[in-house]
């Protein structure tokens, strides 16, 4: 996505390149958290302070495998925290600001490289286009439809033997969360739950299950049917703190899991 310099900087050309079409079904799970680095960058396009209102707030980050559980805090970046949004919304806001300053909506455009140097950035897209440009703006989440492709090789993503459900609700009567804005991991076994609680503001969750890859479909196929069935057993069930997630998330996304063996493991260090 390219955009313009500033907020205010109207003379300066700008096409934003999205992949998806316009109100493309069953493509609004993707989700990713920022820093508040990424955030603040995105002030200077007018959209930061918006995202931030519809965005989950993440200060905490919390793993319990086993019983024993370690935390480390995000750093704010000039008193701005990190935040978790759906896709959808980043998008938006990124659309509505650029449509604002007169940009040009390019829709179906699948970014095949981005070459970076200490002068920019250049863009290059599948039919061809090559986008030199001031600001440019990529995101990546985990996709709603399970994956087609699966691209295998030393620097590629590969599947990772699990599959993802998530979701997000807007909240469970009577049940309030001790500390919101903390993104808490369960590891069960081979199994992971997640959630951040948005304290009021909405809940994210998903579960990580060891099972075979879901073949490629963009609606709910019958293969899924079983999947469910597992999730019941491995999702903390109902109870004095574990509220039914399941049972209130009114659409639940599914996608294969991948890994990328060249990165590091993040390791969460602390008492």
């Amino acid at each position: 996505m390219a955009g313009p310099r500033t907020a205010t900087d109207r003379v300066v050309p700008a096409t934003v390149y999205e992949r998806r079409e316009p109100d493309s079904a069953g493509e609004d799970g993707a989700y990713l958290t920022m820093s508040g680095q990424a955030l603040a960058d995105l002030d200077t396009l007018g959209v930061g302070v918006t995202l931030r209102a519809t965005g989950l707030p993440v200060h905490t980050i919390s793993m319990t495998t086993d019983g024993r559980s370690r935390r480390a805090p995000l750093t704010p970046v000039d008193g701005i925290g990190h935040h978790h949004f759906w896709r959808r919304d980043l998008i938006g806001a990124l659309h509505r600001r650029c449509r604002k300053l007169g940009a040009t909506i390019v829709h179906g455009a699948t970014a095949t490289a981005v070459d970076t140097s200490p002068d920019g950035a250049r863009l290059h897209t599948a039919d061809g286009r090559v986008v030199d440009s001031d600001v440019l703006v990529g995101c990546d989440g985990m996709p709603s439809i399970v994956r087609g492709e699966i691209i295998v090789g030393p620097t590629g993503p590969v599947y990772d033997d699990q599959v993802v459900l998530y979701g997000h609700h807007t909240g469970i009567p009577g049940h309030t969360d001790p500390e919101p804005g903390l993104l808490s991991f369960f590891r069960h076994a081979e199994h992971t739950f997640g959630i951040l609680d948005g304290g009021g503001t909405g809940t994210f969750w998903f579960a990580r299950l060891t099972r075979p890859a879901l073949p490629p479909g963009r609606r709910r196929p019958a293969h899924l049917a079983g999947l469910d069935a597992r999730a019941d057993r491995r999702i903390p069930r109902p109870g004095p703190r574990r509220p039914p997630h399941l049972e209130a998330t009114p659409t639940i996304f599914a996608c294969n899991a991948d890994r990328v063996p060249d990165l590091p493991s993040w390791v969460i260090n602390g008492p």
